[in-house]
């Protein structure tokens, strides 16, 4: 079980280490070829894709052809994954129509709403209207990845980012290079997405024609088992969509594409950091609905607080450093324009810790269906208090405060969100007590080093801090938090792989 997910991780990581690389060194190169404010109109454009905003009408696509494919391999039953897999199908045609028409409509109002420049106002139009006009195929591109997860083909699934990134990579720098202007970025980034969708749905479609997977008529049961998930699923997208992509469109509206441009710039690195360790939770989903499935609860609980465990000794390290030495990591990628602003940074990196220790036990439970409707309910009550304190804090700290109402709002949930997992998947509580020790841990490294942080200067100087505070905390995580029977099973678990590897090799 742990070998297969330890192999998903590590192709999920290394791919989105591909995809957010490209990303992160774009912002800069965007930055400084069309300003704050053109950087913000870009980041405006790429809000309206089923990714991104327009996930507010996303139903859980992906999710649910995962779990029909999951099933289907755990049960040998694909005479009725078919007949699933075509009644979702054709619900997801209809939704990316309907999102397409929506978008449409609203494309000519969308650039005055969000105060761009009234020169630049056509040009933007016309990127959203191509948009609205893609929109069924970049909805489809949701499904044929939900196959490819369902058969845990995360080579193929990853491929197909990191093919997109790139071409995205390549086509905006060419745009820069050749003084082609901020419209030209946007119709790079559409054409990576239809590349993405091209690479999945081919791969896809062989893999379920070598093993002989036709679509078939739907039956009543199929719509109870779709829609059924879908009407879970979709609160699930709203409540994402809205608690990452709401506060841009609000930012844009009350203080210009500039203000968005600031904070996207300043929240790119944690962004990235937690939409990697977002990815390597999604590889936990079908594992989770085959042991469901199967009703092995044990193995449920030893997935579920074993992971827990090593996510956060993992994770916990370098994103405490990357909070630590904030300052210097801003000055040296962002320039010194936005270097005062770095504590935001330190600040939003609070997030993709508390996601990632929430969203590996709500991973698990997305596989049962009372469980993630209770996790939608905190995260409701999340969203909530993240727009509200943004609005009241906003008069005061203006874009910044809708920083940092969400880092309150997503600390504050975190907790219950925990308590929620350790009552549905029934855990021994000593990870939480193991999980604390690490984080104090942690503290001790990160902090050592926040003290030295703005006499670093230069790119090697900064890597070798980044370095040296990382292997500090885990190795402070690996003297304090282990158990004795926790090393006993991981010394017989990497002794178990290198004699596999040895007979293999």
């Amino acid at each position: 079980m742990f070998s297969n997910l330890f192999r998903n991780i590590a192709i999920s990581a290394a791919a989105y280490a591909a995809v957010s690389g490209v990303s992160l060194i774009l912002a800069p190169v965007l930055i400084a070829a069309f300003g704050l404010a053109g950087f913000g109109q870009i980041v405006i454009a790429r809000l309206f894709i089923p990714n991104a905003a327009l996930g507010i009408v996303d139903f859980g696509t992906s999710e649910i052809a995962t779990q029909i494919i999951a099933r289907a391999r755990r049960d040998g039953d694909w005479e009725e994954a078919s007949g699933m897999l075509g009644l979702l199908a054709v619900a997801t045609l209809v939704m990316g129509v309907a999102a397409g028409g929506m978008l449409a409509l609203a494309a000519p109002s969308i650039p005055g709403w969000m105060s761009v420049a009234s020169l630049r106002q056509p040009g933007l139009t016309e990127v959203l209207l191509v948009t609205a006009g893609l929109m069924p195929l970049l909805f489809a591109s949701l499904l044929f990845e939900g196959i490819l997860k369902g058969l845990e083909d995360f080579k193929a699934q990853r491929g197909c980012e990191v093919l997109a990134a790139l071409s995205y990579g390549v086509g905006a720098i060419a745009c820069v290079h050749a003084k082609r202007g901020i419209d030209a970025v946007c119709y790079a980034l559409l054409l990576s997405l239809v590349i993405r969708l091209a690479f999945a749905a081919v791969v896809a479609l062989r893999r379920l024609g070598r093993e002989r997977r036709r679509l078939r008529r739907w039956s009543p049961e199929h719509r109870a088992f779709v829609f059924g998930w879908a009407r879970i699923m979709a609160v699930n997208k709203l409540l994402g969509a809205m608690q990452t992509q709401a506060a841009p469109p609000l930012i844009g509206f009350l203080f210009g594409p500039a203000a968005v441009g600031a904070v996207d710039a300043l929240s790119r690195l944690p962004r990235f950091v937690k939409a990697v360790l977002g990815l390597l939770n999604s590889t936990v989903l079908p594992l989770a609905v085959r042991l469901e499935a199967g009703s092995d609860h044990a193995e449920t609980r030893r997935l579920g607080g074993w992971g827990l465990l090593m996510i956060g000794c993992l994770v916990l390290p370098p994103l405490a450093s990357s909070m630590a030495l904030s300052q210097p990591i801003v000055e040296l990628w962002l320039g010194r324009s936005l270097a005062p602003y770095w504590p935001w940074q330190a600040a939003l990196f609070l997030i993709p810790i508390a996601n990632t220790l929430s969203g590996f036990g709500g991973a698990i439970l997305l596989a049962r269906a009372s469980a993630a409707s209770a996790m939608n309910r905190i995260v409701l009550w999340q969203v909530v208090l993240q727009l509200v304190l943004g609005l009241l804090l906003s008069s005061w700290l203006s874009q910044w405060g809708f920083v940092a109402g969400q880092v309150v709002a997503v600390v504050v949930t975190f907790f219950c969100q925990m308590r929620l997992i350790r009552r549905e998947i029934g855990f021994d509580a000593r990870i939480f007590r193991q999980l604390g020790f690490a984080a104090a841990a942690t503290v001790v490294s990160a902090g050592a080093f926040a003290l030295v942080a703005p006499r670093v200067h230069g790119i090697v100087a900064l890597l070798s801090a980044l370095v040296a505070c990382t292997l500090l905390g885990w190795g402070l995580i690996a003297l304090l938090v282990p158990t004795v029977e926790q090393r006993k099973a991981i010394g017989q678990a990497l002794r178990k792989q290198l004699t596999a590897r040895h007979r293999r090799a």
